[in-house]
């Protein structure tokens, strides 16, 4: 592996559609809490979209621009881009989180914690269809669906990057790490030929801040 630089944790913002627009959630709402905001990548027209007195988190957007979805009392939520037509896709007794699109819009992943572990979901926007992908007694979490939709990357077994097909076949490990390092919040290139992802390998013990990979 080839560390290319420091980053913080990217637990609040999601990559660029090609509408030029970015996702994202800062805690500038009332109290502190947390809100669904939208901003064009070269940072004009920043605004919010939800509400200031709720917190919300993991905001995605479509590729098209056109839906966010996000994260509300540890359930996945829709809406438009603008804040309206808001509509709750998840009702399980577990917490989901990290939604993640798929490049043609017509499914999203999703982690669902409960009893110490997490396995990766989908379901299409409108909450049906949902089909578990992953079925190990481990953390799997943050998916990542690559730009044809035919793959999803995310943090499995081992503290690996895995990659998988997205019926939940073809299940594989893509990198290899050190006993004890974690890679995680994995992230497809436009071209699907690559994957970003954070990493705390060749971090200090007292270092508490990962590395882009």
């Amino acid at each position: 592996m080839l560390a290319v630089g420091a980053a913080c944790a990217a637990t609040a913002s999601a990559a660029p559609a090609p509408t030029g627009r970015i996702a994202f959630v800062s805690s500038s709402g009332q109290g502190g809490k947390a809100q669904v905001w939208v901003v064009n990548a070269n940072g004009t027209g920043r605004h919010a979209v939800s509400p200031s007195v709720v917190n919300e988190d993991g905001a995605a957007l479509s590729r098209d621009g056109r839906r966010i979805a996000f994260l509300r009392k540890g359930d996945v939520y829709v809406m438009n881009a603008s804040g309206g037509q808001v509509r709750r896709l998840t009702f399980s007794a577990g917490t989901e989180g990290a939604p993640s699109w798929s490049g043609d819009g017509r499914w999203i992943a999703y982690s669902l914690y409960r009893s110490g572990r997490s396995d990766i979901w989908k379901m299409r926007p409108d909450g049906g269809g949902k089909t578990r992908l992953t079925k190990t007694a481990v953390l799997e979490d943050v998916p990542a669906w690559s730009p044809d939709s035919r793959r999803i990357a995310y943090a499995g077994p081992q503290g690996q990057i895995w990659v998988m097909n997205g019926d939940g076949s073809g299940r594989h490990a893509v990198t290899h790490v050190r006993v004890g390092g974690v890679n995680w919040a994995p992230s497809w290139s436009p071209d699907g030929r690559r994957i970003a992802f954070e990493s705390d390998v060749d971090t200090g013990p007292r270092d508490l801040t990962n590395e882009v990979w």
